[in-house]
């Protein structure tokens, strides 16, 4: 049922592998992003939330899967921009770092909110707020995070080329204690 047991017992399993090169090598390359015809469930209890009911991510990520892109953009029901199917967003416009607001769906990831001290520690304003889709048609550079990948800059963005570079060029040394 949907109850777990009081006395249930915790089972762990640990698995080690190798550190995939490519996800590494994505750094310099840069990725291709679509936009996903998923939209995120508005759900404020558990927004910021980590949990097990991540549907719209796993379909959005099966539409990605045919796209042959690396990342889809997913927007909530008002058309805002909030995260990738397994990554939080940065914008860069006129030299202002953009990230979308965690707040009624989505995860801020544990990168994300790396990058945000960080880049706010060498100089560079961050603004968390809403974003709009119309607003990704501005902007100058777009770059992706999660724990894993760390930090992927897009080239592509709904089949628009973007330049690499820019503040992607600083993350590497900002992020050089944290990188696999």
């Amino acid at each position: 049922g949907y109850k777990p047991p009081q006395n249930s017992q915790i089972n762990w399993v640990i698995s080690l592998t190798d550190f995939p090169e490519w996800i590494a090598a994505k750094r310099q390359s840069g990725v291709v992003v679509v936009n996903s015809r998923v939209k995120l469930t508005y759900d404020p209890m558990f927004s910021r939330v980590k949990h097990l009911n991540r549907l719209p991510q796993v379909i959005a990520s099966m539409e990605l899967d045919e796209s042959g892109a690396d990342e889809a953009f997913m927007y909530d029901f008002q058309g805002n921009l909030v995260e990738g199917t397994k990554s939080n967003v940065f914008l860069v416009d006129n030299s202002k770092i953009i990230t979308p607001i965690i707040d009624s769906c989505g995860i801020p990831g544990v990168m994300r909110q790396i990058l945000i001290e960080r880049l706010n520690e060498n100089g560079f304003e961050v603004i968390e707020t809403s974003v709009p889709s119309s607003q990704l048609e501005a902007v100058d550079e777009v770059f992706l995070s999660n724990s894993i990948i760390g930090y992927w800059p897009v080239k592509s963005l709904a089949g628009r080329d973007l330049a690499i570079g820019g503040v992607c060029d600083k993350l590497s040394y900002l992020l050089k204690d944290v990188l696999i």
